[in-house]
This record gives structure tokens, C-alpha cells and sequence, in this order.
């Protein structure tokens, strides 16, 4: 599942993490897999591992909940103050 997860961020950079479970769903269906895999767990570890990079952000008019986006290895982030 790890190299299914990084093939779709690769692809899709800039992926949301509810579009890229969306997406992992879509594939276990079409697969018929038999998977129980924990998708926090692993995205976790690739993160973790330095295989994948996380943006947290939290939107203005939605303030109470913490969105995330996820970028392939390697991606520079800036903000308006270009780190």
C-alpha cells in the first residue's frame, strides 16, 4: 500500500488528504483487495520515514478544523515570507 500511496501523491502533487483517501478507497474497490491496512498508520510512517512532506493548514472561515495537503519528497514549501 506504501508504494500505491507515494505513486498517487507523486502523480497528484499537492494532493489533499481526504482526495488521496478517496483515491485509496477507489483502488481497494477496484483491486477487490482484502486490505485492513490503518491509512493514518502508514502515511504516518512515510512521513515519518521522509518519503512524503505534510502541510497542516487551517483555513479562515473554517477555523475549527485542520486541513492537510501532502507533496512528494523533495518539495520546497514557502510562505508569504519565503522561508
Amino acid at each position: 500500500m506504501k508504494d500505491i500511496i507515494l505513486k498517487n501523491i507523486s502523480e497528484n502533487p499537492g494532493i489533499k488528504a481526504s482526495e488521496l483517501v478517496v483515491k485509496m478507497m477507489n483502488y481497494v474497490s477496484e483491486q477487490k483487495l482484502q486490505t485492513n491496512f490503518d491509512f493514518i498508520n502508514v502515511i504516518e510512517e512515510l512521513i515519518h520515514d521522509g518519503y512524503i512532506i505534510e502541510v497542516q493548514y487551517i483555513l479562515p472561515d473554517m477555523d475549527y478544523r485542520i486541513k492537510s495537503m501532502y507533496f512528494p519528497k523533495g518539495t520546497n514549501i514557502f510562505n508569504n515570507e519565503r522561508i
